[in-house]
């Protein structure tokens, strides 16, 4: 995938260098209604992250989620290097 001035780069898998695709889920009240969000290969590889309440009490930061799940799947790839 190519980057745009707004668009981050999404690096290939770290396993079969294939692009991942991005799934996104509300995870309603029981969890202060958070958002995960993973990064999926077809090989199968995968990194979920989710957002957390702060200080673990009422609803979920979700401000930020998009950038962290990137954030980590990238971090995967060689060796945790960015």
């Amino acid at each position: 995938m190519s980057a745009t001035s707004d668009q981050p780069v999404i690096k290939s898998c770290p396993f079969c260098g294939g692009t991942p695709t991005k799934h996104c889920e509300a995870l309603g009240e029981h969890c202060n209604y958070a958002n995960e969000i993973t990064y999926r290969c077809a090989c199968g590889c995968s990194m979920a992250t989710r957002s957390v309440a702060p200080g673990g009490r009422g609803y979920a930061d979700n401000s930020r989620i998009d950038e962290q799940a990137l954030d980590a799947w990238n971090r995967r790839f060689n060796g945790g290097s960015k």
